[in-house]
C-alpha cells in the first residue's frame, strides 16, 4: 500500500507554506474522486465460503464482502460461483422475474447488493461448500485513510495535478489560478486515460455493458 507523502514532492513546491493536514486532506478528496470517475482500483476479495440456507440465520444468505479496512466499497465488479459469474439484479428485477425469490433455495444465480458491503445470493444455497466464492470489487479510499492501493500509482503525476488544480485555486497566499487551471487540465487528462483502460476489461455482454453505463457520464 502506499502512502499520502508519495504526493508530496510534486506537490509541496508549488504550495509553499501550505500546512500539511491540508494536503493530505485535498490528497484524499482527489484519491475518491479520481476513483468514483474511474472504477480504476479494482481489488480481488478473498474467497468465500458458500453456507446451506437456514431461514432463520441471515448469515446464512447474506454475505460481507471482505475489503481491506482503509477501503470504501463502490461497487461489485463481478461475482463468481466456481468460476461462473453471478448476474447482479435488482429486487425489482427479482420481484417481477422471480417473484419467490426471497424463499427460493437451490443453486446460486444471482445476487443482489445490499447495505453494508453485503451480497444476498438468489436463490440462497442449498448446500455448504468452502471457498466456492470469489470475485472482484471496485474501491476508493476510506476518507480517514492513510495509505491507498499501489494501482493508483499508475496515475501518481495525473492525481498530484489534481490536488494542485484544487490547492491553487484557494484564498490563500500560495495560490495560482491559471497553474491550477492548467493542472486541473491535466487532472482531467488522467481520468480519461484511466477511464478507457477500465472499459477495456469489459465484455462485450450487453448486460455487463449496461451495468458499467456510468462510465458514460
Amino acid at each position: 500500500m502506499a502512502e499520502l507523502k508519495v504526493f508530496y514532492p510534486d506537490v509541496k513546491l508549488e504550495v509553499d507554506g501550505c500546512p500539511v493536514s491540508v494536503i493530505n486532506r485535498v490528497i484524499i478528496q482527489v484519491l475518491r474522486k479520481f476513483c468514483r470517475d474511474t472504477w480504476y482500483w479494482l481489488h480481488d476479495i478473498d474467497s468465500l465460503t458458500l453456507l446451506q440456507h437456514v431461514p432463520d440465520a441471515p448469515q446464512t444468505w447474506l454475505y460481507q464482502l471482505p475489503i481491506p479496512d482503509n477501503a470504501e466499497l463502490l461497487a461489485v465488479d463481478e461475482l463468481l460461483l466456481h468460476k461462473r459469474r453471478l448476474a447482479m439484479k435488482s429486487d425489482q428485477w427479482l420481484d417481477e422475474n422471480l417473484p419467490d425469490w426471497r424463499n427460493a433455495v437451490g443453486t446460486p444465480r444471482y445476487f443482489l447488493l445490499v447495505p453494508q458491503r453485503l451480497v444476498r445470493l438468489v436463490p440462497a444455497s442449498d448446500q455448504t461448500e468452502p471457498l466456492a466464492i470469489t470475485g472482484r470489487v471496485v474501491l476508493m479510499p476510506r476518507s480517514d485513510a492513510v495509505t491507498f492501493s499501489d494501482v493508483l500509482l499508475d496515475y501518481e503525476s495525473g492525481i498530484a495535478s489534481g490536488v494542485l488544480s484544487r490547492l491553487l485555486v484557494m484564498n490563500k497566499p500560495w495560490a495560482n489560478a491559471q497553474r491550477g487551471q492548467l493542472c486541473h487540465l491535466d487532472y482531467l487528462d488522467a481520468v480519461s486515460d484511466a477511464k478507457s483502460k477500465v472499459m477495456q476489461r469489459f465484455s462485450s455482454d450487453v448486460e455487463t455493458i449496461a451495468q458499467k453505463s456510468w462510465l458514460e457520464m
